[in-house]
């Protein structure tokens, strides 16, 4: 989001920018700042931080019976799906159990579409009945293999 002059012949006295990074595994929100600032390079412009800031996550193993469980359980409700691990960017409510287990998988079962991921996040976010249907599929057989 930029800011600045209320029309497009006027040079604004002031400017702002704000700008959403997502800090990769093995970075941090410090290291971001200071990457910032070396590329400016201009004292005049200050970098700092604005709202929720979270460091990432820890990347969870994939050698762990908890992911051989996840995996098995994918593949029981679809079938046809490749299981693989992935990045996930966005900040999730699991980085809230980071500290309780070593194995947490930021994970939603749930088939989108391209117009499902248009609507993230946006006014229409909504999922299907049949695709809540597998979520809830899922869990229940989550819960299954991992109670055996």
């Amino acid at each position: 989001m930029f800011e600045g002059s209320e029309r497009d012949n006027v040079l604004p006295a002031r400017a702002r920018a704000v700008v959403n990074f997502r800090v990769l595994p093995g970075d941090s929100v410090e290291g971001v700042l200071e990457h910032v600032r070396r590329v400016v390079d201009d004292p005049r412009v200050k970098v700092g931080t604005l709202g929720f800031i979270s460091e990432p996550s820890p990347v969870s193993r994939m050698d762990s019976e908890a992911w051989t469980q996840l995996q098995r359980s994918v593949r029981q409700v679809f079938p046809d799906v490749v299981v693989a691990p992935y990045l996930m960017l966005g900040a999730t409510d699991s980085r809230y159990f980071t500290g309780l287990s070593e194995n947490v998988y930021r994970f939603m079962p749930l088939r989108l579409d391209s117009a499902d991921l248009s609507r993230l996040h946006g006014k229409d976010e909504r999922v299907s009945v049949e695709g809540y249907a597998d979520a809830i599929r899922f869990y229940a057989q989550y819960v299954r293999n991992v109670s055996n």
